[in-house]
């Protein structure tokens, strides 16, 4: 049994035939214990889906690698930025952003009912070893969203896939029914949260402007404070003294933004933090921001409800089968949605802000809760084309590299952030702050693309990515094979 970044499927398919899927075949009664997929068991469209996911979700986090939050979450930073960062913003936003975490979820939700079926076909029982699996997959998000990166979403998943559990017996409908309740809280909370936004603007705006100096006041008394104190720090020859200096102005910063991550003096913090470092003032800053977006983005704006909501569906389809061939006007439907739902309405959300000048207003809140709908009729989009061209054999060789990447994406997911984090922090190549949008996503596609090769090479080699081996054997409480056998695996085979 796989994890769901790279799930159990089966429906007797090969890796690399990419061909419709067929029904699955009988149970096979089995004496031995539920081990990891085989490779002639996998759906191919879930491979395929999971690489294409894991593409759109780098283009969407590369912006939380290379700039500070701030910058990020106000959309007046984009008003006096270059046309082409406001195109390259553009582009994240209305074809990338919320489409492909929810894209992730809803592969993360169909996972859990194939792993299901299989263990019901064994006769072995399901729920202790998921748990033991989730339990590892959240030790991973917490260690990735403290030690490497805050922008983590493992850890939301591991919390979400317990929820999702209790409901693992419902019947396909009824998960259809709390889907859309947990589509109707995410968009609630959400209209909610951008309404607030825009009520408190005019009082947001002033104490933006009455705090503006303050960091360049901070920055001045911090050039003095070098400057008076670099010579002792050369007469020591030692380190000491500069890191002292960084602490200080580190703790001065994020005291004087008032913990609020617009504030620009939030920005000179996270500036000093990963540019700068030490690592205890990096530490320091990831775990604060860590923190906060669990509880504001996690919670507060409604996007838990929205990863619980696109859990359920992806239970949901499984249960209808949905990559069967019966379901074929399903996935026409699935891209009509998108294209008649999605598009016009993601198209008009950036518009709307390019037309304000950027500026939060009524508005703008009434495109941030449409987001909330046509991002996830454009997701859906994506998910009925995928699985068209998939099942049709086109674009073969594009398929089988986003698959191969698919089948190791727990392993990719945090290799890209190995990689964004060594460009854009101080212990690598320290681009933080300094790499405009069209440079990010050029780089997005560059590393993607070494992605796919590396994961076509491996899988020559091995049967699946160092991470994912890490995950199978804590879960299994032993090693897990690795080495790819020149024998053809049974179909059947346990």
């Amino acid at each position: 049994m796989n994890d769901e970044l790279d799930p159990d499927n089966q429906a007797g398919q090969t890796v690399g035939a990419l061909t419709p899927p067929t029904e699955p075949p009988p149970p096979a009664v089995s004496p031995r214990p539920l081990g990891p997929v085989q490779e002639p068991q996998r759906i191919v469209t879930l491979d395929v889906l999971r690489g294409f996911a894991i593409f759109g979700i780098f283009m969407v986090n590369i912006a939380f690698f290379a700039m500070p939050l701030a910058k990020i979450i106000d959309p007046g930073s984009m008003a006096d930025v270059p046309p082409a960062d406001q195109i390259s913003h553009a582009i994240v936003r209305a074809f990338f952003e919320y489409k492909f975490v929810s894209l992730f979820s809803l592969l993360f939700g169909m996972g859990l009912v194939v792993q299901m079926r299989r263990a019901e076909q064994r006769g072995r029982p399901f729920v202790p070893l998921y748990l033991r699996r989730i339990f590892v997959l959240m030790l991973f998000g917490l260690a990735h969203g403290l030690l490497l990166w805050y922008g983590d979403i493992l850890f939301v998943y591991s919390v979400v896939a317990i929820i999702a559990l209790l409901l693992r017996t419902a019947s396909a409908r009824a998960l259809i029914g709390l889907f859309a309740g947990a589509l109707l809280l995410s968009v609630l909370a959400a209209a909610v949260f951008v309404a607030l936004g825009v009520i408190d603007q005019s009082r947001s705006m002033e104490r933006t402007t009455m705090v503006a100096t303050q960091p360049a006041e901070v920055s001045e008394a911090t050039e003095v404070g070098i400057e008076s104190t670099a010579p002792d720090a050369a007469a020591d020859d030692s380190h000491e003294g500069e890191a002292d200096d960084r602490w200080d102005r580190f703790v001065a910063a994020l005291e004087a933004s008032t913990w609020q991550p617009g504030d620009p003096a939030w920005v000179e913090a996270g500036v000093i933090a990963y540019k700068e470092g030490p690592m205890s003032v990096t530490l320091l800053m990831r775990a604060v921001t860590f923190g906060m977006m669990l509880v504001f983005v996690g919670i507060l704006s409604g996007f838990g409800f929205r990863v619980i909501g696109m859990f359920l569906l992806g239970m949901a389809l499984m249960k209808f089968d949905f990559f069967s061939a019966q379901r074929r006007p399903w996935h026409w439907a699935f891209c009509i949605l998108g294209l008649l739902i999605g598009v016009p309405g993601e198209l008009w959300l950036v518009w709307s802000y390019y037309l304000s000048g950027y500026e939060l207003g009524w508005t703008q809140a009434g495109a941030e809760v449409i987001h909330n709908i046509s991002s996830l009729a454009l997701c859906l989009g994506y998910v009925g084309a995928i699985t068209l061209i998939v099942q049709a054999g086109l674009l073969r060789r594009l398929t089988y590299a986003f698959s191969c990447v698919g089948r190791t994406a727990l392993s990719n997911y945090l290799l890209q952030t190995i990689i964004a984090t060594y460009l854009m922090y101080w212990w690598g190549l320290g681009w933080f702050n300094e790499v405009s949008r069209p440079q990010q996503l050029a780089l997005v596609v560059g590393i993607y693309a070494m992605q796919m090769v590396l994961s076509v090479l491996w899988l020559r080699v091995f049967t699946i990515g160092p991470f994912e081996w890490l995950w199978r054997s804590l879960t299994y409480l032993k090693p897990q094979p690795v080495l790819r056998r020149r024998a053809t695996t049974s179909p059947t085979a346990a």
